[in-house]
């Protein structure tokens, strides 16, 4: 690209300036540089933000909650910007949408006032399988008066078809339009095209089927003295009816063996007719008969209307059943949908199937593509003005979705991660700024740091909860364009609607009642005081994985977490660190026993001292207190990263109950012992024997365990779950990891290699899903719960002298299991279910969607769902001479 300015310019200086502005300008008439081109000031848009803060009243409290607030929803700058009548340029977005269900898609164009940004790819959802949703942004598209008017035209009409519903609004109040694309559009760049050239897309509109659609959204089917041909429907949807809004229909075949005179089949429609020439004499007013008795009729099944996509558990649930069943249609009297199907078609003469791409298909999507298009923008409004676009957009973008919002992206994950990451910031920094403060003290002062209302008031003086998007989809209420600008009679004028009748009693309905709330709702929403500090938390994950601790840091500054007198990670680190140096030097065999157990050697032993004195020792200077406070922390942060990356596709309930296993008082008891880090710790006498009874008892029961798993070939679990430790055992596993990270400065990664070295290959060998519990009926129950499922039991059926029991999740079976008796079934049922459910980690959130809303049903225990014998259960085996195990 070569660039020219023209003009007296006074320095060097200058004339780069004006180059690289006029590059800039060059590149946003491109489409390449989005609001990339206008600079912001960091402190004008803080400034912004407390400022609005300030003016706007405090927000509503619900009626049921005082926690939960009536908040401002947020739109993205770009959907605010509506086509204006006068344009000339639009800036294009290729939907390109992967084959689900066997049912492929044709691309369609998204067009917009303003360059779209980079946009990553998303799934939609169906029946439980998944799609791949491919954004590309394409060089800019010059429009004429008319061609404009036509996009406009065809928007309107195929957003009345994709919700079957009436929707009316002038070309001003559109910040979107579409456009159907030939399916020989090829993304790819050619080999002679630079980075800054995006493909055109320009001889790819299929104007020829736009303007099909402008001028009527359907014809009749059968041409007057035309056969019924494959040609003829091939690419076709029909409908019997002339109305605009009524039920549509693919045509699957043509059934050369039924005529309008056939006998109707049982169950369907026509069922109580003689034949299908005599239903339609029966319901269709003013009905002549039809010009040829004996056409083939044409088999057909009817299009569904547009849902929720966005969600995983679409299509699962079952659809009430219709009262009668429309299976056939006769050609004559049929219209044809001016929208292209290219639905799989059949032949009956070849028996072979011809797979085209669906225009209406992807059509019926765009409720979902436009809905997660808004959520994607939005997220990147945020993220260039506050975290400069460091933030992975789509890690922001989970963080940002609180699970209601029943898309496939929310922060439950990455709100573990970030907690924990809070957590360990403000360890450090108390124990850094509060030299002289105790254990208690360090935990009190962390509680008001991490709190959910400190959380909370910082998001406010943020501005956040504009920019949570918590509203699900409803397809119902979808409409195109910014809501409104004309009245319904101007509406029906611009489309010159036959059916203009109904329309204007389609309109009148829609202006109240149930439609009209929802729409008015849709500016608005209600979050509770958690949500936002749980989002705030989710934002602090989300920069964690995508910049580490420095950019993390910066978020939890950004957001007004309190942690006073420093602003960034490398200030906290200036602060030298206060310790004790006055200890007894400990005796040169327990540390060298210490280090060989960590593989660390301490540069000042005093601090190991410290880290494991306990306050029973007389006339020590100090015990492990404040370094177990902080070590606590640090192996908390350790061990969530390490789950997040060992099990990058589980769900937010597992990694719960991982991270809850592995750093519990009974596991790290257990390593202290089978570390012989015990034999260090300086405590007073009767502490000292229990150590030593537990340290025993521990032992012997490895031996016990380790036998067993070799006999039954399978790894050793958590057999040391039913023996109560002494609290000292796991406090000095922290306390040594505290000392090793104020040593190393508070360089975490610098404790990485001692978490590698003795908690890693123990975490590994004994701590899985499926040794949470010894119970495994247990560990499946507190699964199912964190995942936050309600629609969960273990069916037990007896047939002849063996029990069958069966894991329930949404009336789906997943796993089974049989034996002679209750308690053994269920075990083995739950075995076999935690083995798919470590198999498939994302089975769960693929048919449970409670958390996207409350059941309304009653919460069960564990005896009421099955996890627990019950009286009854243990009367039938009684009865039939069956034990349980």
């Amino acid at each position: 690209m070569t660039l020219q300015i023209c003009g007296r310019l006074s320095s060097p200086s200058e004339a780069e300036d004006a180059v690289c502005f006029k590059l800039c300008q060059e590149l946003f008439n491109l489409g390449i540089l989005d609001h990339r081109f206008f600079p912001k000031d960091d402190c004008l848009v803080l400034s912004e933000a407390n400022t609005s803060l300030q003016r706007d009243s405090p927000p509503e409290t619900s009626k049921s909650s005082n926690t939960t607030r009536r908040y401002g929803k947020k739109r993205p700058q770009l959907l605010m910007n509506t086509i204006c009548p006068t344009t000339s340029r639009l800036f294009p977005l290729v939907v390109e949408v992967g084959p689900i269900g066997g049912q492929s898609h044709a691309p369609m164009l998204i067009l917009a006032q303003a360059p779209f940004p980079q946009l990553f790819d998303f799934k939609v959802f169906c029946a439980g399988q998944s799609a791949t949703v491919s954004l590309r942004r394409a060089a800019p598209l010059y429009t004429t008066e008319g061609s404009l008017s036509s996009l406009y035209r065809y928007s309107l009409r195929i957003s009345r078809a994709v919700i079957n519903k009436a929707l009316e609004s002038r070309l001003e109040t559109f910040p979107l339009l579409f456009a159907p694309l030939s399916k020989n559009w090829k993304g790819a760049k050619t080999p002679d095209q630079h980075w800054w050239q995006l493909p055109s897309v320009e001889e790819h509109i299929l104007w020829e089927d736009v303007e099909k659609v402008v001028d009527a959204w359907a014809t009749k089917l059968i041409p007057d003295g035309a056969d019924v041909t494959e040609g003829l429907l091939d690419d076709c949807i029909v409908q019997d009816r002339t109305a605009e809004f009524t039920n549509r229909h693919f045509v699957v075949k043509i059934a050369r063996n039924v005529t309008p005179m056939s006998k109707p089949e049982e169950g369907l429609r026509e069922a109580n007719c003689s034949s299908y020439l005599e239903y339609c004499k029966a319901r269709r007013k003013g009905f002549e008969g039809l010009k040829d008795n004996s056409q083939p009729m044409i088999e057909v099944s009817q299009v569904s209307s547009a849902v929720n996509n966005l969600a995983p558990t679409c299509g699962l649930t079952t659809p009430p059943q219709q009262k009668f069943v429309l299976k056939y249609l006769i050609p004559e009297l049929c219209f044809r949908f001016n929208v292209p199907a290219r639905y799989v078609y059949f032949s009956t003469e070849l028996l072979t199937a011809k797979r085209q791409n669906s225009t209406f298909r992807t059509a019926l999507l765009l409720p979902s593509v436009t809905h997660m298009l808004e959520r994607m923008l939005l997220t990147k409004e945020l993220n260039a003005r506050y975290f400069d676009d460091e933030i992975s957009d789509e890690q922001l973008l989970a963080a940002l979705s609180p699970p209601v919002a029943n898309i496939e992206y929310d922060y439950e994950r990455l709100e573990l991660l970030g907690d924990t990451y809070l957590k360990y910031i403000a360890a450090t920094y108390l124990y850094v700024t509060m030299p002289g403060r105790q254990e208690g003290q360090l935990n009190r002062a962390r509680i008001q740091i991490v709190s959910n209302k400190s959380l909370h008031a910082g998001a406010l003086k943020f501005g956040l909860p504009p920019y949570i998007q918590s509203k699900p989809l409803v397809t119902k209420i979808w409409q195109p364009f910014v809501t409104g600008s004309t009245t319904e009679e101007e509406g029906i004028e611009l489309l010159q609607s036959t059916d203009a009748t109904k329309d204007e009693k389609q309109v009148k309905r829609d202006k109240g009642g149930k439609r009209k709330r929802q729409m008015d709702e849709q500016s608005i929403q209600w979050l509770g005081d958690k949500t936002i500090a749980d989002v705030v938390e989710a934002i602090l994950g989300a920069a964690l994985l995508s910049g580490g601790h420095n950019l993390a840091f910066r978020a939890a500054k950004l957001l007004y977490v309190d942690l006073p007198q420093i602003s960034t990670w490398a200030d906290l680190l200036r602060i030298p660190a206060t310790t004790i140096r006055s200890f007894k030097a400990l005796p040169q065999s327990v540390v060298e026993a210490v280090e060989t157990i960590t593989g660390y050697q301490f540069p000042e032993p005093h601090i190991l001292c410290e880290a494991l004195t306990h306050s029973t020792v007389v006339d020590a200077p100090a015990n492990y207190g404040r370094l177990e406070f902080l070590g606590d922390a640090v192996l908390d942060m350790l061990t969530v990263s390490y789950i997040f990356e060992k099990y990058p596709h589980s769900t937010p309930g597992t990694l719960s109950l991982l991270k809850s296993a592995m750093v519990s008082n009974q596991t790290l008891a257990a390593l202290c012992v089978l570390t012989s880090l015990h034999e260090a710790v300086q405590c007073g006498g009767d502490i000292g024997r229990a150590i030593t009874a537990y340290g025993k008892r521990i032992n012997g029961l490895k031996a016990q365990e380790y036998k067993s798993a070799t006999t039954e070939r399978r790894l050793p679990g958590q057999f040391w779950l039913e023996v109560e430790p002494p609290k000292i055992l796991s406090d000095i596993i922290e306390s040594v990891l505290g000392a090793i990270f104020v040593s190393e400065k508070f360089n975490i990664h610098s404790v990485q290699p001692i978490f590698d070295k003795v908690f890693k290959p123990f975490y590994l060998r004994h701590i899985r899903l499926q040794t949470l519990s010894p119970h495994p009926t247990t560990t499946l129950f507190e699964l199912f719960q964190a995942e936050h499922c309600h629609a969960h039991r273990i069916r037990k059926e007896v047939h002849g002298r063996n029990v069958y029991c069966y894991v329930v999740v949404h009336e789906t079976d997943i796993a089974s299991g049989t034996d002679r008796g209750s308690n053994m079934a269920a075990r083995k049922a739950a075995i076999a279910a935690l083995d798919v459910l470590s198999d498939d980690p994302g089975l769960v959130s693929r048919i449970c969607d409670c958390r996207a809303g409350s059941t309304g049903k009653k919460v069960q225990n564990k005896a009421q769902l099955g996890y627990e014998d019950e009286v009854e259960t243990r009367g039938v085996e009684h009865a039939l001479g069956v034990e349980g195990t």
